[in-house]
């Protein structure tokens, strides 16, 4: 009698272990297929260097001159997503070379600068090219972070961002790029911004 009442108790608690697990496991399955076949925006963010900046600095965004994108919108778009992740954040000022950037920067009186630059061209793609939109299917940029005092590269990210596939008409940069840019400057701080 006693056995058995210990198996009954122990075959409760498995069952209450089991039943704690599952409603996190379904939501991991769930978000991982989600983003598998398309159903949401998914992105993915690579640091070189892992160097941790503190937020009392203050970054300029600067991109690089490019044909087919927009390229001081996008930096407006990267500055705005950083600026809950550090002191003050500049960006839009301007498409240049990293060199004149660095310049800019300096300039400015910001001490850190985040040089953009689209790394797959084929990967911008715009849904109709006779009328010009800012919706995009996907992106792959390289942000080059820069101490301007030392002049020396501190890290190196690749971010690729991707719509829905199921989205014909792609998303509207800010959009695309906000889960992205938030997760950059999360980790580039190391600190969580309040929404």
């Amino acid at each position: 009698m006693l056995f058995n009442t210990i198996k009954l108790s122990l075959l409760i608690v498995f069952a209450l272990l089991l039943q704690a697990c599952q409603s996190s496991f379904i939501v991991d399955q769930t978000s991982h297929y989600a983003r598998a076949i398309g159903i949401i925006n998914q992105f993915e963010v690579t640091r070189w260097h892992h160097r941790v900046i503190g937020t009392n600095n203050r970054i300029s965004v600067v991109s690089d001159a490019i044909d087919n994108v927009d390229v001081i919108f996008l930096s407006e778009v990267i500055a705005k997503g950083l600026a809950p992740y550090f002191n003050h954040v500049q960006g839009g000022a301007s498409k240049d070379a990293i060199d004149d950037a660095i310049a800019l920067t300096k300039v400015h009186g910001n001490n850190y600068l985040v040089y953009v630059e689209v790394a797959d061209l084929n990967a911008v793609i715009e849904p109709d090219t006779v009328k010009p939109t800012t919706n995009y299917s996907r992106i792959q940029l390289i942000l080059t972070v820069v101490d301007v005092v030392s002049s020396s590269t501190v890290e190196k990210i690749l971010l690729s961002a991707n719509t829905q596939h199921w989205s014909f008409w792609g998303d509207e940069m800010p959009g695309l790029l906000a889960k992205p840019v938030a997760f950059v400057g999360n980790s580039l701080t190391g600190y969580r911004a309040v929404n």
